[in-house]
């Protein structure tokens, strides 16, 4: 039972500690390289999105 509750402990901090790391991530100051159009499988051209 104990290597439960330590198993269930250590899987919610690695789980909460990747959300608190994406929240964190962002593309602010972040240099753009370019421009790419963005299309569905079937060739639909959804719209543009940046490359940083």
């Amino acid at each position: 039972m104990k290597k439960y509750v330590v198993g269930f402990i250590a899987g919610a901090v690695f789980m909460l500690s990747a959300q608190a790391f994406g929240a964190t991530s962002g593309f602010i100051g972040k240099k753009v390289d370019g421009q790419v159009t963005v299309k569905t499988t079937s060739g639909e051209v959804i719209g543009q999105a940046v490359v940083i």
